[in-house]
């Protein structure tokens, strides 16, 4: 830690520095938790429903997985008319799909080791809660305008998502257009 900081630490671990120069910074990352990010690029959407991206805490892996940002970036490569919004949901399976190789999650820190999350692409097969966590409008355009607005979700300080073995998020579409297009992704930490 630079010599122009003071930090502070609850008793929960959460930890406040304070710089020389009056700046504040608030971190509930739980000590040892390691951070990683996964991010899918130019999914196509389907007329039919599809879930696009899953990331699972694998029963018996022992460890918490704490979601900390989501981001989706709904697109149109041509005019798009539907009016579904990309869901995530909280999932207690999944399976089936493309698994990503662990080596192949982004690290924060390339030395720690891989990850123990289970990324799926390619319309994995999940089961899904009732409700939904999060819901991203879709793009809509009469012509192939580009991106619509960026969704960039970070829950409050100190507040987070978290994923015990055996959950994980999926973030699905009920029904879509072939001319929309994600770019999805995930931030979390393991512990």
């Amino acid at each position: 830690m630079p010599e122009n900081v003071v930090a502070i630490s609850d008793y929960h671990g959460d930890v406040m520095s304070v710089r020389s120069d009056g700046s504040i910074t608030v971190n509930s990352l739980p000590e040892g938790a390691l951070l990683y990010t996964t991010l899918v690029s130019e999914v196509a959407g389907t007329v039919a429903a599809q879930n696009l991206l899953s990331v699972f805490n694998p029963s018996g892996s022992g460890k918490t997985m704490v979601f900390y940002q989501f981001v989706a970036y709904p697109y149109a490569g041509a005019a798009a008319t539907a009016t579904n919004s990309v869901n995530v949901f909280r999932t207690t399976a999944a399976s089936g799909g493309s698994l990503r190789a662990a080596a192949d999650i982004n690290k924060f820190i390339t030395t720690q080791p891989n990850s123990i999350a289970e990324v799926r692409t390619g319309n994995p097969t999940t089961t899904n809660g009732n409700v939904p966590i999060i819901s991203i409008p879709p793009a809509l355009t009469s012509a192939g305008s580009g991106i619509s607005g960026t969704n960039t979700l970070v829950p409050p300080t100190g507040a987070a998502f978290v994923c015990l073995p055996g959950e994980g998020v999926v973030v699905r579409v009920a029904a879509g257009d072939v001319d929309q297009l994600f770019d999805l992704g995930f931030t979390w930490s393991e512990s």
